[in-house]
């Protein structure tokens, strides 16, 4: 937490050979939030090596400068 930053992003996502994204996927409606957020998260963390293994709960948190909770479903 601490002073809001701005972060500024390109549009391309990651894609590997099969036409899938490489990290975050997009969502079942189309959604391309998830894979957005990850790339600003990874570009305020250095690079997407430095933001392996995480969960996307702790990007929107720390860029949110909130708490936030983390709910399983049965789609999870």
């Amino acid at each position: 937490m601490g002073i809001p930053q701005q972060v500024t992003i390109d549009g391309r996502i990651p894609f590997n050979s099969a036409g899938s994204t490489i990290f975050a996927k997009i969502g079942y409606d189309g959604a391309l939030w998830g894979p957005l957020i990850e790339k600003a998260w990874a570009k305020m963390s250095g690079n997407y090596e430095a933001i392996i293994g995480g969960w996307m709960i702790e990007a929107i948190m720390a860029m949110a400068g909130s708490p936030a909770s983390l709910y399983k479903t049965s789609n999870y």
